[in-house]
């Protein structure tokens, strides 16, 4: 029985009508599968769209147990997911099973993080106004979060955006033929300080990312004399996970030493710091830095 026998008197007045509806509350929340529906929900936003029979019966079930046991409450449920072993991805020694890397980052997240990251210069609203409309309003609202099918507070429908309930797809909605052009013209965006897409393609963003004195003033870089850890440390954060040595070496050797010796960048950046002149590390950086954003694992967290 899938209501366990339980019986619901009918109302015969106004105030009877109160009783029945919260006893068919209490009937509903009482299942243990309105818990477990709930923490299928939340495993779906904060860790992958995939559920496994292990996982559902490893991870799912307990956290339907926490949340039946606090009456519903929310936070220990999250605190009991975002604190496990699981949420780390260091319960099993299963590197592909897309815990970490297993979300596609919304136009939201991908936007505000790369512009927290490289802690770009934001316009000041009230002495730089134009700056900051142009930033906020053309660039960051029209280009990076409508183009990329987010319209920021104008969700298609009362449910909200498809790709954070839809199944079977979730977080896959994010990509399609249109949506993955606004995506992929951030990093020129930032880059070059102009629009890149649209009607007013071109035009100022309002801000500029100067990639050589953020590798030599962000403390991102622990070593950028030493390109080997230039691109580690650039890897590491930027990344969900570290590549494999295959990887490493694509991003190493074939984009940002351009297949020239460590010496080379080694010089050109003692040169940029005597002299101040960024030109020629500026070409490997922004190599570098585009192919980073453009990668399929930047898409990931």
């Amino acid at each position: 029985d899938k209501f366990q026998s339980t019986t619901i008197q009918g109302a015969s007045n106004a105030d009877e009508m109160w009783t029945e509806l919260a006893a068919l509350v209490d009937m509903t929340f009482a299942q243990p599968e309105t818990a477990r529906n709930f923490c299928r929900r939340l495993y779906h936003f904060f860790v992958s769209r995939n559920i496994t029979s292990e996982i559902e019966s490893d991870i799912i079930v307990p956290l339907a147990d926490t949340m039946i046991a606090n009456n519903y409450e929310i936070k220990p449920v999250l605190e009991q997911l975002l604190q496990s072993q699981h949420f780390f991805d260091m319960d099993d020694s299963d590197n592909s099973d897309e815990i970490i890397g297993g979300l596609i980052k919304s136009p939201v997240e991908l936007a505000l993080q790369s512009i927290s990251f490289f802690d770009l210069p934001i316009p000041d609203p009230m002495t730089e106004t134009q700056a900051f409309f142009q930033f906020y309003n053309r660039g960051v609202a029209q280009r990076m979060f409508a183009q990329a099918n987010m319209p920021l507070f104008y969700p298609f429908d009362v449910a909200g955006y498809p790709a954070y309930y839809q199944a079977p797809d979730f977080n896959r909605q994010w990509f399609n033929a249109s949506t993955i052009v606004a995506r992929y013209k951030l990093p020129a965006m930032l880059l070059s300080g102009k629009l890149t897409i649209g009607g007013s393609a071109n035009q100022p963003l309002g801000v500029q990312l100067n990639i050589a004195d953020w590798i030599k003033s962000s403390g991102v870089v622990s070593d950028a004399t030493d390109p080997y850890v230039l691109v580690q440390d650039l890897l590491q954060y930027m990344l969900p996970e570290s590549p494999d040595s295959d990887r490493f070496n694509y991003f190493y050797i074939t984009v940002f030493l351009d297949n020239l010796p460590p010496a080379d960048w080694t010089y050109e950046w003692q040169n940029y710091l005597d002299t101040g002149d960024a030109t020629e590390v500026t070409l490997a950086l922004e190599r570098l830095i585009n192919s980073i954003m453009y990668s399929a694992e930047y898409q990931l967290f």
